[in-house]
Protein backbone atom coordinates (compact mmCIF):
# COMPACT_ATOMS: atom_id res chain seq x y z
CA UNK A 1 0.00 0.00 0.00
CA UNK A 2 0.96 3.76 -0.77
CA UNK A 3 1.46 6.32 1.57
CA UNK A 4 -0.56 8.81 -0.84
CA UNK A 5 -2.97 9.84 1.76
CA UNK A 6 -6.08 11.79 0.71
CA UNK A 7 -5.70 12.88 -2.81
CA UNK A 8 -8.52 14.79 -5.14
CA UNK A 9 -10.45 12.68 -7.10
CA UNK A 10 -13.34 13.26 -9.80
CA UNK A 11 -16.05 10.96 -11.08
CA UNK A 12 -18.71 12.38 -13.91
CA UNK A 13 -20.80 13.85 -11.13
CA UNK A 14 -18.63 13.98 -7.97
CA UNK A 15 -15.84 15.65 -7.00
CA UNK A 16 -13.92 13.87 -3.99
CA UNK A 17 -11.81 16.25 -1.85
CA UNK A 18 -10.10 16.36 1.60
CA UNK A 19 -12.50 17.80 4.34
CA UNK A 20 -11.45 21.74 5.34
CA UNK A 21 -12.60 24.27 7.96
CA UNK A 22 -16.14 25.63 7.10
CA UNK A 23 -17.57 21.98 6.32
CA UNK A 24 -19.10 21.79 9.45
CA UNK A 25 -22.77 23.39 8.28
CA UNK A 26 -23.11 21.62 5.32
CA UNK A 27 -22.31 18.21 7.18
CA UNK A 28 -24.53 19.17 9.58
CA UNK A 29 -27.57 20.00 7.53
CA UNK A 30 -27.02 17.15 4.67
CA UNK A 31 -26.15 14.26 6.60
CA UNK A 32 -24.56 14.25 10.32
CA UNK A 33 -27.86 15.81 12.05
CA UNK A 34 -30.40 13.63 9.95
CA UNK A 35 -31.62 10.38 12.06
CA UNK A 36 -32.99 8.77 8.73
CA UNK A 37 -29.27 8.38 7.23
CA UNK A 38 -27.41 7.39 10.39
CA UNK A 39 -29.68 4.95 10.87
CA UNK A 40 -27.72 2.13 10.39
CA UNK A 41 -24.35 3.89 11.09
CA UNK A 42 -22.21 3.34 14.13
CA UNK A 43 -22.74 6.72 15.44
CA UNK A 44 -25.55 8.67 16.08
CA UNK A 45 -27.18 11.80 14.35
CA UNK A 46 -25.77 15.25 15.33
CA UNK A 47 -27.16 16.71 17.86
CA UNK A 48 -25.96 20.23 17.25
CA UNK A 49 -23.48 22.00 14.85
CA UNK A 50 -20.87 21.99 17.71
CA UNK A 51 -20.88 18.22 17.86
CA UNK A 52 -20.13 18.29 14.05
CA UNK A 53 -17.26 20.72 14.52
CA UNK A 54 -15.40 18.73 16.73
CA UNK A 55 -15.99 15.62 14.47
CA UNK A 56 -14.54 17.43 11.52
CA UNK A 57 -11.57 18.52 13.92
CA UNK A 58 -10.65 15.14 14.43
CA UNK A 59 -10.67 14.38 11.00
CA UNK A 60 -8.24 17.08 10.24
CA UNK A 61 -6.32 16.36 12.21
CA UNK A 62 -5.30 13.13 11.05
CA UNK A 63 -4.30 14.23 7.05
CA UNK A 64 -0.89 14.69 8.39
CA UNK A 65 -0.99 10.83 8.03
CA UNK A 66 0.06 9.40 4.56
CA UNK A 67 -2.42 6.43 5.31
CA UNK A 68 -5.18 8.30 6.13
CA UNK A 69 -7.46 8.30 3.20
CA UNK A 70 -10.86 10.65 3.71
CA UNK A 71 -12.63 12.37 1.31
CA UNK A 72 -15.74 15.21 1.30
CA UNK A 73 -18.03 14.10 -1.45
CA UNK A 74 -18.85 16.96 -3.47
CA UNK A 75 -21.97 16.77 -6.17
CA UNK A 76 -20.55 19.22 -9.14
CA UNK A 77 -23.66 20.36 -9.99
CA UNK A 78 -24.50 22.21 -6.52
CA UNK A 79 -21.15 22.06 -5.11
CA UNK A 80 -22.74 20.84 -1.92
CA UNK A 81 -20.79 18.67 0.22
CA UNK A 82 -23.43 15.62 0.44
CA UNK A 83 -21.47 13.02 2.12
CA UNK A 84 -18.00 11.15 3.06
CA UNK A 85 -16.02 7.79 1.91
CA UNK A 86 -13.51 7.16 4.31
CA UNK A 87 -11.11 4.08 5.60
CA UNK A 88 -12.31 3.34 8.69
CA UNK A 89 -9.71 0.77 9.23
CA UNK A 90 -6.36 0.06 7.42
CA UNK A 91 -4.05 -3.00 7.85
CA UNK A 92 -0.85 -2.25 6.77
CA UNK A 93 0.38 -5.52 6.83
CA UNK A 94 -1.88 -7.06 4.58
CA UNK A 95 -2.64 -4.16 2.49
CA UNK A 96 -6.03 -4.02 2.79
CA UNK A 97 -8.71 -1.72 4.34
CA UNK A 98 -12.44 -1.33 5.81
CA UNK A 99 -14.45 1.37 3.70
CA UNK A 100 -17.30 3.39 5.30
CA UNK A 101 -19.61 5.95 3.81
CA UNK A 102 -22.73 8.15 4.07
CA UNK A 103 -25.17 10.27 1.32
CA UNK A 104 -27.34 12.88 2.61
CA UNK A 105 -31.07 11.49 1.50
CA UNK A 106 -31.89 13.86 -1.31
CA UNK A 107 -29.26 12.15 -3.45
CA UNK A 108 -30.42 8.38 -2.18
CA UNK A 109 -31.72 6.16 -5.17
CA UNK A 110 -30.01 8.58 -7.60
CA UNK A 111 -26.37 6.11 -8.27
CA UNK A 112 -24.40 8.69 -6.66
CA UNK A 113 -23.28 6.35 -3.91
CA UNK A 114 -22.06 3.49 -6.37
CA UNK A 115 -20.42 5.98 -8.50
CA UNK A 116 -18.71 7.45 -5.22
CA UNK A 117 -17.62 3.29 -4.20
CA UNK A 118 -16.53 2.69 -7.51
CA UNK A 119 -13.76 5.66 -7.78
CA UNK A 120 -12.71 5.25 -4.47
CA UNK A 121 -12.00 1.37 -5.24
CA UNK A 122 -10.47 2.52 -8.51
CA UNK A 123 -8.26 4.29 -6.36
CA UNK A 124 -7.49 2.31 -3.86
CA UNK A 125 -6.78 -0.45 -5.97
CA UNK A 126 -4.40 1.45 -9.18
CA UNK A 127 -3.27 4.21 -6.86
CA UNK A 128 -2.74 3.28 -3.59
CA UNK A 129 -2.10 -0.59 -4.09
CA UNK A 130 -4.43 -2.33 -1.82
CA UNK A 131 -4.47 -5.28 -1.94
CA UNK A 132 -8.14 -5.71 -0.67
CA UNK A 133 -11.25 -3.20 -0.01
CA UNK A 134 -13.95 -4.97 3.07
CA UNK A 135 -16.79 -2.89 3.82
CA UNK A 136 -19.29 -4.27 7.12
CA UNK A 137 -22.77 -3.13 6.64
CA UNK A 138 -26.11 -3.34 8.88
CA UNK A 139 -27.94 -5.82 7.27
CA UNK A 140 -30.99 -4.25 7.48
CA UNK A 141 -29.34 -1.18 5.12
CA UNK A 142 -30.98 -2.87 2.16
CA UNK A 143 -29.59 0.16 0.13
CA UNK A 144 -26.05 -0.10 1.25
CA UNK A 145 -26.23 -3.96 0.00
CA UNK A 146 -27.19 -3.00 -3.24
CA UNK A 147 -24.38 -0.70 -3.86
CA UNK A 148 -21.91 -2.76 -2.62
CA UNK A 149 -23.46 -5.44 -4.82
CA UNK A 150 -23.60 -3.41 -8.17
CA UNK A 151 -19.67 -2.42 -6.99
CA UNK A 152 -18.50 -6.55 -6.89
CA UNK A 153 -18.33 -6.56 -3.62
CA UNK A 154 -19.20 -9.94 -2.64
CA UNK A 155 -20.20 -11.15 0.60
CA UNK A 156 -17.60 -12.95 2.88
CA UNK A 157 -19.70 -13.52 5.89
CA UNK A 158 -22.37 -12.57 8.09
CA UNK A 159 -21.78 -11.58 12.28
CA UNK A 160 -24.84 -12.30 13.90
CA UNK A 161 -26.01 -10.57 17.07
CA UNK A 162 -23.53 -7.51 17.11
CA UNK A 163 -23.76 -4.31 19.28
CA UNK A 164 -22.52 -1.65 17.27
CA UNK A 165 -21.55 1.67 18.90
CA UNK A 166 -24.49 3.80 19.12
CA UNK A 167 -26.94 1.33 18.51
CA UNK A 168 -28.99 0.26 21.56
CA UNK A 169 -30.38 -3.38 19.45
CA UNK A 170 -28.10 -6.11 18.47
CA UNK A 171 -28.12 -6.47 15.07
CA UNK A 172 -26.24 -8.70 12.01
CA UNK A 173 -23.34 -7.29 10.17
CA UNK A 174 -22.66 -8.69 6.89
CA UNK A 175 -19.02 -8.65 5.53
CA UNK A 176 -18.10 -7.80 1.84
CA UNK A 177 -14.95 -7.34 0.37
CA UNK A 178 -13.38 -7.01 -2.66
CA UNK A 179 -9.73 -8.17 -3.92
CA UNK A 180 -7.24 -6.36 -6.05
CA UNK A 181 -7.10 -9.52 -8.85
CA UNK A 182 -11.26 -9.57 -8.65
CA UNK A 183 -11.17 -5.83 -9.18
CA UNK A 184 -8.92 -6.20 -12.37
CA UNK A 185 -10.62 -9.16 -13.80
CA UNK A 186 -13.96 -7.60 -13.35
CA UNK A 187 -12.83 -3.87 -15.04
CA UNK A 188 -11.78 -6.03 -17.92
CA UNK A 189 -14.72 -7.65 -18.88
Amino acid sequence: MKPIGTIRLESPRLQFRRFQKGDEMMMFINYCNNQEVTRYLTWSPHEDLQVTHEFLDAILEKYNDPYFFAWAIIDKKSQQLIGSIDFVKINKNLNEGEIGYVLSEAYWNQGFMSEALNTITNFSFNKADFKRIIIRADARNLASMRVQEKCGYHIDGIEEDVLQPGQKDLIDIVSRSLSKEEYLTRIKR
